[in-house]
């Protein structure tokens, strides 16, 4: 947030009417030279000064920083309920994500791992062991 602040302020100096030279000495006078450099002052200062009105930092293509597992979590729980020997490829497929992130979903959101090409849960208790692997 520090370099919304900072944009703000050359933004209100550059509508106050001050040339370049003057925004970033008045600038450098309140937060010091340390902080951005004059590269940064220049460049924020010529993009407010040609129309710009957004503060903040404009979207970025590429990966998203989070996606929402939430419901390809419930829709594998569900899978492999159904199939415990279901693959990681094979619900991968399903799912339309990478072997990766499906393995992650499996592994950390569901807090499964395969075992004798079953998935089971970690940790499990006597009861839950003879649930999945019942004595003949």
């Amino acid at each position: 947030m520090e370099f919304v602040e900072y944009r703000a302020v050359l933004k209100f100096l550059m509508k106050k009417g001050l040339s370049f030279s003057s925004a970033k000495a008045e600038f450098t006078s309140v937060y010091g030279s340390d902080k951005v450099s004059e590269t940064f002052i220049r460049k924020y200062y010529t993009e407010f000064k040609h129309g710009r009105e957004n503060i903040f930092d404009e979207p970025r293509p590429g990966r998203p920083l989070e996606i929402d597992h939430s419901g390809i979590a419930a829709g594998a729980r569900s899978a492999i309920d159904a199939d415990p020997k279901a693959t990681t490829e094979s619900l991968s497929v399903i799912f339309n994500v990478s072997k990766g992130t499906m393995l992650d979903i499996i592994h950390k959101e569901l807090g499964l791992r395969n075992l004798s090409a079953k998935w089971v849960p970690h940790m499990l208790n006597q009861a839950q062991k003879q649930q999945w692997w019942p004595q003949k």
